[in-house]
């Protein structure tokens, strides 16, 4: 990564490709993210973070037909749901 940006990593941007490989993204993924990214004159670790994200979910529907990240959305719209519907005031 510093050699393709041409700078020093900030600690920020080692601790979140550290969690990029606890989510298990193999470092191949990882490093095409960034020539992807690198290659559409995006730079920065959020446009890197964001790129993995969309490509996770890609490849969870092609292998299994779902991703999670659509069942987080749908449990928290469900749960904000709930919320709203709550009687807060009892008459």
């Amino acid at each position: 990564f510093e050699t393709q940006l041409n700078r020093p990593l900030l600690p920020i941007e080692a601790n979140m490709i550290g969690e990029w490989i606890s989510q298990d993204i193999p470092e191949e993924e990882i490093v095409e993210s960034l020539r992807s990214c690198l290659s559409k004159g995006k730079k920065t670790f959020p446009d890197f973070d964001k790129f993995l994200f969309e490509w996770k979910a890609k490849r969870d529907l092609e292998i299994n037909g779902v991703t999670g990240n659509n069942n987080d959305w749908d449990q928290d719209i469900e749960k904000a749901m709930k919320i709203a519907k709550t009687k807060w005031i009892n008459h």
